[in-house]
């Protein structure tokens, strides 16, 4: 379940119209023989208020179930500003309360005139307030687009549990999804092409180390940086308690060594608070498929193949037994064996 799911589709203006009349056409009618005209006009009044209220209880359902984004932790809030107009979006709620509140206040106005109002007048009165209802609607028509566009995409953001995390960087196709599948059985879109990530994909190790997949980094000004990097950024600041970074030494990724060790020296410039992991990946190549064969930088990368799962289970091991549960952190890794005892 996303942060958003619970917000509830977005009718179109028309279609929000058409239900709240539908269900005044079904309104009974019932005339008292001794009190015709009151009858009438208690019937004419039944289907103003069941019109006012279908509008105002969708409307308000929309705004109750809508996640305000003020309220959202940092990561959230600002993955949402990435995906959307924040700012309409804020807008577009505000003009669904006042459309919800102005047509609650018209309603019981035009209720109160059917009153007074005699019998041959009662139909058009009530045809009046629809008109005004309709013209209400038509004020919001489009922030209803606009918020079902937003629903469409917020739907989709993932929601991040209070776990451990993981994060998993480095350039495009280094590996990082397929790193992701090997330890947690997620299945997100592995393609042998850069940003095959569009997204922050999410998994899970034992249900106790929370592993983020994030859109591939380019070693670049944070301001030149698109919005897909954008997103691994957030991850890397707001929620990264380990980076795992992971170089290509074959550079069939197509960035060359001296690329990758740029980006992973200004990634720990850039968040020297929190334990970075360099490994090594596709070392089921040969030597003599790779370009450089070492990965040139001054920490010794560990080795690891999605392919072979060369690796994978003692990392998943190291990564369970170095959390520090009363903090979130990782004590260092290391895969050096220990010494043996005399």
């Amino acid at each position: 379940m996303t942060l958003f799911s619970k917000m509830p589709q977005i009718p179109r203006k028309d279609e929000l119209l058409d239900k709240a009349f539908q269900r005044a056409r079904k309104v009974k009618k019932t005339i008292d023989k001794h009190d015709r005209i009151n009858s009438i006009r208690e019937y004419e009044q039944n289907k103003i208020s069941t019109v006012s209220t279908v509008i105002s209880v969708t409307l308000d359902n929309i705004l109750e179930k809508t996640p305000k984004i003020s309220n959202l932790d940092p990561f959230h809030k600002h993955l949402v500003e990435l995906v959307i107009d924040a700012g309409q979006f804020k807008k577009s709620l505000a003009a669904l309360k006042w459309a919800s509140r102005f047509n609650t206040d018209i309603g019981h106005k035009y209720r109160r005139r059917l009153k007074g109002t005699p019998l041959k007048s009662l139909a058009p009165v009530r045809k009046e307030y629809y008109g005004r209802v309709s013209s209400i609607l038509k004020q919001i028509k489009k922030d209803l687009l606009f918020l079902e566009d937003c629903r469409n995409i917020l739907k989709k953001l993932p929601t991040l549990k209070n776990l451990p995390t993981v994060v998993l960087a480095g350039y495009p196709n280094v590996g990082k999804s397929s790193l992701l599948k090997s330890l947690t059985g997620a299945e997100p879109a592995v393609q042998p092409y850069p940003f095959t990530t569009k997204k922050i994909l999410l998994g899970y190790i034992d249900e106790k180390i929370q592993v983020i997949d994030t859109p591939g980094l380019l070693d670049r000004p944070i301001e030149e940086k698109n919005k897909i990097e954008m997103h691994a950024m957030l991850a890397l600041q707001y929620r990264a308690n380990l980076i795992i970074y992971l170089i290509d030494p074959t550079e069939t990724c197509g960035y060359t060594i001296e690329q990758q060790k740029s980006l992973y020296e200004n990634i720990k410039a850039s968040f020297e608070e929190t334990p970075i992991l360099l490994c090594a990946t596709k070392s089921d190549l040969s030597p003599s498929k790779t370009s450089r064969g070492k990965s040139k930088t001054k920490d010794t990368p560990y080795s690891l193949s999605t392919k072979t799962d060369e690796g994978i289970d003692t990392l998943k091991k190291r990564l369970l037994r170095s959390i520090d549960w009363k903090t979130y952190s990782f004590k260092p890794i290391s895969f050096k064996s220990p010494p043996k005892r005399k």
